[in-house]
């Protein structure tokens, strides 16, 4: 029997990833425990046309943040559910006077 994650894109458990996850560091975490293998396998889709897309030059390290960032974006990671704090009053933007 797989192991599950509760899934963040399907909002259910569902069979958590079986291969290797090739990100470094918070967004690794993020994904081996939040993602499940459907939505990793839609990702690899995308990846591919990401790459191809914006002619991503895998050997360049700048290459390998776009993707990232695109994953963070694609798995959802981005956005109010990752925040774990919440700004202080006055830790707003600064205005203009």
């Amino acid at each position: 029997m797989s192991n599950k994650v509760f899934c963040i894109k399907h909002q259910k458990d569902e069979p958590a990833i079986d291969v290797h996850i090739p990100f470094r560091g918070e967004l690794k975490e993020q994904v081996r425990t939040s993602i499940c293998q459907e939505v990793w396998d839609d990702w690899l889709i995308e990846q591919v046309k990401i790459i191809n897309e914006l002619a991503l030059n895998l050997g360049d390290p700048r290459s390998h943040d776009i993707i990232e960032q695109k994953a963070k974006e694609f798995f959802g990671f981005e956005g109010d559910q990752y925040q774990s704090v919440e700004p202080a009053e006055g830790d707003g933007p600064p205005t203009v006077q």
